[in-house]
């Protein structure tokens, strides 16, 4: 993934239709200059995947993912494989979004289990999936959204190396994979994700949208520290 990007971008998309999204002149042209990877690409419901095919193809948009599905489970998971046969070797897929019902399920104590159950089945799912080659990660792994969620209830603070996280990233690293984060740059959830970075320094730890509400002298620390962190 890293040898193929030449640019990458975060792309978000609000509630509006690929079918009448909005660009200028200057956008375009650069756009079919530049190969674009949307690292933080949701599968949605409400998109199908030919309609975001053809957008990605006008706008030059060479790799997508980085995310899981977002909706209401199973629905948005059920979606994932059209997009993937839709968008071929595109698509970035990720596993560990479902975690959000282990912590629907039994709150903050569940998510850092290692041994729940639901959490046994997901990483013999994705150990399987990176054998086969249709899982390069982890995303987006929401370890503390406390403040940066409109919806309280989805709202949630855990350890960033907590024993179900390093789990995961032990896995993404004995397959060459990586980790996306959603983390707000509390003291302790920074001192944790930098405890997490050093254990596979070889798994990159990508920061879902540049670590919410970090600063740049933040931001420039962690990555001046751990050349296997991303932004």
């Amino acid at each position: 993934l890293k040898q193929a990007i030449a640019a990458l971008v975060c792309m978000a998309f609000p509630a509006w239709s690929p079918l009448h999204a909005q660009t200028n002149p200057e956008s375009e042209k650069l756009a079919a200059e530049v190969p674009i990877a949307d690292v933080h690409f949701h599968v949605e419901t409400r998109f199908s995947p030919a309609d975001m095919v053809a957008l990605f193809d006008r706008l030059n948009v060479r790799w997508a993912g980085g995310v899981g599905p977002i909706g209401v489970f199973p629905a948005a998971w059920a979606a994932r494989p059209a997009f993937i046969q839709a968008m071929g070797n595109r698509y970035i897929p990720t596993s560990g979004q479902e975690m959000n019902r282990m912590y629907f399920q039994g709150g903050v104590r569940a998510l850092e289990d290692a041994e729940n159950p639901v959490f046994r089945a997901l990483l013999e799912q994705a150990e399987s999936e990176f054998k086969a080659g249709t899982l390069k990660g982890f995303g987006e792994l929401h370890t503390n959204n406390s403040r940066s969620n409109p919806n309280p209830q989805f709202r949630r603070k855990m350890r960033t190396d907590a024993p179900t996280i390093r789990a995961l990233y032990q896995l993404a690293g004995k397959y060459g994979g990586f980790l996306q984060i959603h983390l707000e740059a509390d003291r302790d959830s920074i001192e944790q994700l930098e405890a997490l970075a050093a254990i596979e320094p070889r798994a990159p730890v990508i920061l879902a949208h540049c670590g919410t509400d970090a600063t740049a002298r933040v931001i420039r620390g962690l990555m001046e520290r751990h050349a296997n962190l991303y932004c």
